[in-house]
């Protein structure tokens, strides 16, 4: 199952405009940081969505290498997971944290900075641990607390 968060033709734009895709990555992250504040976890969910597919696509087309840039992906893709594992849906936040690995090492092959890359991948396995696939979260899964993500890269 693939979870999508941007509309097919936003995708496409972000792709053909990859410093957009920053952008848009940094604005749908602080977006997810002020609604999951609010108590709106559904909008966060689809913010924090949108936010890994721009993140996604700025890094795979290399719009940013830096090892903040790199932090900040792990961190956008761990709040998504945490978001998934808090309103129970943990296949889909497993499924986050796996992808956002192999795009990790992905990067590592590349030439991303090794320990930055490896940091990284260790934080997205600590968010899953003791998350049983297809089982309900602990009872005391708190909603992340999401730093902004634009004070994060700059």
């Amino acid at each position: 199952m693939k979870l999508y968060f941007l509309c097919q033709r936003h995708k496409q734009w972000l792709k053909s405009h990859p410093d957009q895709a920053v952008n848009t990555w940094l604005r749908a992250h602080d977006l997810a940081v002020d609604q999951v504040q609010a108590g709106d976890y559904s909008d966060a969910l689809s913010s924090a969505g949108s936010a890994l597919e721009a993140a996604d696509i700025a890094l795979a087309a290399g719009a940013l290498a830096e090892s903040a840039a790199i932090r900040q992906y792990a961190n956008t893709a761990g709040n998504l997971a945490t978001l998934l594992f808090a309103v129970r849906q943990c296949d889909m936040g497993q499924q986050i944290l796996h992808n956002s690995i192999k795009n990790l090492h992905v990067m590592l092959h590349d030439g991303a900075d090794r320990s930055t890359v490896m940091a990284a991948v260790g934080e997205l396995m600590h968010c899953g641990e003791g998350i049983p696939s297809g089982a309900a979260p602990p009872s005391d899964t708190t909603l992340p607390d999401i730093p902004q993500g634009s004070r994060l890269l700059h």
